[in-house]
């Protein structure tokens, strides 16, 4: 795990002034380089914009 980027981002965070989640991907360095991470990230962020945002197939 990338430490510095975890906290660089966890920094990011706190500044925004909306809806937010910080997900960590197990496995995951900051480039998302390992089999499976990417795949899991994008999982992550989909499901975000589907809570957030709303289904565009509903």
């Amino acid at each position: 795990m990338d430490f510095e980027v975890l906290a660089l981002n966890r920094r990011a965070m706190e500044a925004m002034r909306c809806v937010k989640t910080l997900t960590v991907v197990p496995g995951a360095g900051h480039l998302f380089e390992e089999e499976g991470t990417l795949q899991d990230a994008l999982a992550a962020s989909c499901d975000w914009f589907r809570i957030h945002l709303g289904d565009a197939h509903d």
